[in-house]
């Protein structure tokens, strides 16, 4: 377990080292780029990005080709393992897990009620 957590800190110091050349640093939990208004979240391999401006997401996407093959969710309606419904008129998102009960019951092996 510790030689898996020593590659992931390996990873993320790269991941670090490249971004930053364009532009993009960290602060803790949060990466934002020094002259474009994009911030964003990493979770393992999960970026969560906000971005006004398409070209700045487009950007990212390109500096992050470079070096990984990557996949873009541009209506964001899954981030980490997590279902996202947004609501732009209210300004509102709504989070939630759909099945999550329902496996969790399976993998542990409790009955589901029946009523």
């Amino acid at each position: 377990m510790g030689h898996h957590n020593q590659d992931y800190v390996l990873a993320n110091k790269l991941l670090e080292k490249r971004l930053n050349r364009h532009g993009t640093n960290e602060l803790p939990g949060l990466w934002r780029h020094d002259t474009r208004l994009i911030q964003f979240t990493l979770v393992v391999d999960n970026f969560g990005v906000k971005y006004i401006n398409k070209d700045d997401a487009h950007h990212l996407q390109q500096v992050l080709e470079e070096h990984y093959k990557i996949t873009m969710d541009w209506d964001g309606r899954r981030y980490i393992g997590i279902t996202l419904d947004w609501d732009y008129k209210q300004r509102k998102v709504h989070l939630s897990m759909p099945g999550y009960i329902k496996a969790a019951l399976l993998q542990f092996a409790i009955p589901a009620k029946t009523t």
